[in-house]
């Protein structure tokens, strides 16, 4: 007789995804090892369509004129840092 976590694992590996809970609240997930493969695939490729728009919004600035170099930013960050006491 098989044990219950072969059991188990024989069930994931046919496609079925097995939460297994703790006091009576969910505590882990079993999946496949194909399928996380493919959820951090998806993940990466968000994380890809999430610096492609952050780039984009960048590029409407620029032809927006809503940029400053980095000198004038330091500069004014520095004018408007409270003076801070000697020690």
């Amino acid at each position: 007789m098989a044990s219950p976590c072969t059991v188990r694992a024989a069930q994931v590996k046919a496609g079925a995804e097995k939460i297994v809970t703790k006091n009576g609240e969910s505590y882990i997930a079993i999946i496949d090892a194909e399928r996380l493969d493919y959820y951090h695939q998806l993940e990466r490729e968000h994380i890809h369509l999430r610096l492609i728009d952050d780039a984009g919004k960048g590029l409407d600035d620029v032809a927006a004129g809503r940029v400053q170099g980095a000198r004038t930013s330091l500069q004014a960050l520095k004018r408007h840092r409270p003076a801070s006491s000697a020690a």
